[in-house]
């Protein structure tokens, strides 16, 4: 049994499996890397996070209760026995049927309730399995408690070696790649959104993509045009020379006259008149329409 709250950092954990292959909602494989690698945690937690771990002994003693078991083990350490870098801390251990099964707890909101269908949530299967596998045991009793209904629930697992082999091969993959080696996983749109509060990402579908492109040449064509646009512009202005209207017939074709505009030195005013800039200052939100060059 080993401490659960040192060298998290040394391990892949069950929790950090779903992140990793990217099935996680919350977090991904880019900050369990930075985590892992830079020892940099993104995640500090949350109130559905801390109402998660004060009920957990609730629920599991509601398990024992129903089940009439006992959970032990749920405050231990345990590491693969193939790879020293693949753990899992689970939730506790029971004996049912003298057999050894895994117990897993979670919390759930009624909205995300509503995604599961029939079926654990492929974010928590993968964590199970990886869990199972870790303890080389083959049965798991997820059990879980909708907050806001209070609907208490029992899913049985089994373990699917074929599954969690393939998970483990992916995991010791990207800890041999992106933590003993030099790579960098490649950042995901949530993590840029979180990176700027202000950014919210979408994705693209197949209409927006092509229209995009003929924007591109849209823009392309306009550059161009403005470029003749400027050329005959400086033909007609040199036509002007020192007048003012340039005439075809009785017909004023073009004109190039003086103009005088009053402007206001900002910079300087706010160096030199500080509180007087701040009271006749005003701050306008717009949103500016950028469109990427394709790469």
């Amino acid at each position: 049994m080993t401490d659960v709250t040192k060298n998290r950092n040394k391990f892949i954990g069950g929790s950090d499996v779903a992140a990793i292959l990217g099935l996680n909602r919350y977090k991904t494989a880019y900050e369990v890397w930075e985590e892992k690698k830079h020892n940099i945690k993104t995640f500090e937690g949350n109130q559905a996070t801390e109402w998660g771990k004060k009920l957990e002994p609730v629920i599991i003693a509601h398990f024992e209760q129903v089940n009439n078991v006992k959970v032990f083990d749920n405050n231990a350490r345990y590491i693969s026995k193939e790879y020293d870098f693949l753990g899992c801390h689970p939730d506790g251990i029971c004996t049912i049927n003298n057999e050894n099964v895994l117990i897993e707890v979670k919390t759930v909101s009624t909205d995300a309730f509503k995604f599961w269908g029939n079926e654990l949530p492929l974010e928590y299967y993968c964590q199970v399995q990886h869990n199972l596998n870790v303890l080389g045991l083959t049965k798991a009793k997820f059990i879980y408690l909708v907050l806001d209904s209070r609907y208490y629930g029992e899913i049985e697992i089994s373990y699917d070696k074929e599954y969690a082999e393939s998970v483990q091969k992916f995991l010791v993959k990207w800890w041999n790649e992106y933590i003993v080696g030099e790579s960098t996983p490649i950042k995901t749109v949530t993590d840029y959104e979180k990176e700027d509060p202000d950014v919210k990402m979408v994705e693209a579908d197949e209409d927006a993509a092509q229209k995009h492109i003929e924007l591109i040449e849209i823009k392309a064509k306009i550059k161009e045009l403005e470029a003749q646009k400027e050329v005959i512009e400086d033909f007609l202005k040199l036509k002007i020379g020192d007048a003012t209207d340039l005439m075809y017939g009785l017909n004023t074709i073009a004109t190039w006259r003086p103009q005088t505009k009053v402007t206001v030195d900002t910079k300087k005013l706010k160096e030199e008149l500080p509180e007087t800039f701040l009271k006749y200052a005003t701050e306008k939100t717009s949103r500016t329409f950028l469109v990427k060059q394709p790469k």
